[in-house]
């Protein structure tokens, strides 16, 4: 019974930032492992498109097999860990990630001791995208089995609330890490930044040993007896599919995430191309770091704004806002002014996954809840496939020289790519503002109480056999 009653809100009179005690130590070791990871992210980007592929016309090709590395896993692995993870222990499954990812950064780290010339550039980049997609890979385990965690250990009340320390906890990644990685490496190479990153797993999975979760043993031992992967996979996608919301929510996800990803694939051309922000490879850190204070912002607002304007509002309102200020970002010239629009960027990047992430977790069960966020990742992972491929491929190709001058401004390669990548964004708000519709269910009504004289002889039972919290 303790644990269970842990895992409840703390009481009004008392609020706790941090909710309880489960989830303060998950947030905890999830903020150091973002500072590695996001660190880990930026000086993957710097050492190939700066260094490895320097000043070569297939440059932005180059990043987008980083891109493909980090993608084809959340297609190809996804499914497969959300209906293992469904059967699974979550806790120590986030455990057992934790350690084979810190494994997997060391043996990069070992690849940045080779004298120069002695690793051929083929070899450097294969071992790097290798990494890459195995790191995201076990990934896939982890943050199925967190998702599902927090179900666990967070109240439904507390759900957006929680969610927004997440994000809360992303942001803190996007600010430092990039502030910290990017500098890191020009001044030391790429070798502390993927250590700090080992590390960092490390660290997370000791906080890891500390939780302990209300006991949903029996419900994760009946998973574990199920043996078929096909059906226990293909009921996942049918609930996703089934669902007027959760399809539609999808569909706005897929045509927003083919824009956006053009922003990643061709961001650190954009800051240090000519004809665009033209800023040294040192201040590339800056732009996460901005993108990251209005996440962080969006990430403490973000369960108010919700509360405030609802659920459906903030996810469509969000998506209109975003694809806006990616049209404003591609036209600037001006740095400073450029991490203004990025900061303002973050803060509806946060609101529209507070909304998305508070509905999915209203709408669907425990018990497919890894299965069916697989399914929904893994097809969004495939339109950022298709959206950084092509970028990708139009900037090192098709529209390798374009430049137009049009409106009173100049029109070259990146920036036409990325606007493009705002207008789907745009695209994907108007579609979300017209198909996606959530009414609550009213609420249960309260219990009423049994005599004294005449208790129930299984009302105590039935009481404390009740979980702690269900999803709506």
């Amino acid at each position: 019974m303790s644990s269970t009653t842990e895992s409840a809100a703390a009481p009004a009179n008392k609020p706790n930032w941090l909710i309880n005690r489960n989830f303060a130590l998950l947030w905890v070791g999830d903020v150091i492992s973002a500072l590695g990871d996001y660190s880990f992210t930026v000086t993957l980007t710097i050492w190939v498109a700066l260094t490895l592929a320097n000043h070569q016309v297939w440059a932005p090709l180059a990043i987008t097999g980083l891109l493909l590395a980090a993608t084809l896993p959340m297609i190809i692995v996804g499914p497969i860990a959300g209906v293992y993870v469904d059967r699974w222990d979550k806790r120590r499954t986030m455990m057992a990630v934790d350690l084979i990812q810190a494994a997997l950064v060391g043996v990069l780290v070992l690849t940045t001791f080779a004298p120069d010339g002695h690793l051929p550039l083929g070899w450097q980049l294969g071992i790097i995208y290798a990494d890459s997609f195995l790191l995201v890979s076990v990934d896939q385990f982890f943050n199925q089995a967190g998702n599902t965690l927090i179900s666990d250990i967070v109240a439904p009340a507390d759900q957006p609330r929680a969610i927004g320390r997440v994000l809360t906890m992303v942001s803190i990644g996007t600010i430092v890490g990039p502030a910290i990685g990017a500098p890191m490496f020009v001044l030391l190479g790429p070798t502390w930044a993927l250590l700090i990153n080992a590390c960092s797993f490390l660290f997370s999975f000791a906080l890891l040993l500390g939780i302990r979760p209300p006991n949903a043993a029996e419900s994760d031992k009946q998973a574990a007896e199920r043996k078929k992967f096909f059906p226990e996979f293909a009921g996942g996608l049918r609930f996703l599919l089934n669902s007027p919301i959760l399809r539609a929510m999808l569909i706005t996800f897929v045509i927003s995430t083919i824009g956006t990803t053009t922003l990643t694939a061709l961001n650190v051309f954009f800051v240090t191309g000519r004809e665009n922000l033209n800023a040294p490879p040192a201040l590339y850190g800056l732009v996460g770091a901005s993108l990251g204070v209005g996440t962080l912002v969006g990430s403490l607002i973000g369960s108010k704004i919700v509360g405030w304007f609802g659920f459906v509002q903030v996810f469509w309102g969000s998506l209109l806002a975003e694809g806006l200020l990616i049209l404003i970002y591609t036209r600037l010239t001006i740095f400073p002014a450029a991490l203004v629009v990025l900061f303002l960027l973050g803060i509806p990047i946060v609101a529209v996954n507070i909304a998305s992430g508070s509905l999915y977790y209203r709408v669907t069960p425990r018990d497919v809840l890894a299965r069916t966020t697989a399914a929904r990742v893994s097809i969004i992972s495939v339109a950022a496939l298709i959206g950084s491929t092509l970028a990708g491929y139009l900037a090192s190709t098709l529209l390798i020289k374009l430049h137009v001058n049009a409106l009173g401004t100049v029109f070259g390669p990146v920036d036409t790519i990325i606007l493009g990548g705002g207008v789907f964004a745009l695209i994907a708000g108007l579609y979300a503002l017209l198909t996606v519709h959530y009414t609550a269910p009213p609420p249960e009504p309260a219990a009423v109480p049994a005599a004294p004289a005449e208790p129930s002889a299984e009302a105590i039972p039935a009481a404390e056999s009740q979980p702690s919290q269900e999803l709506a």
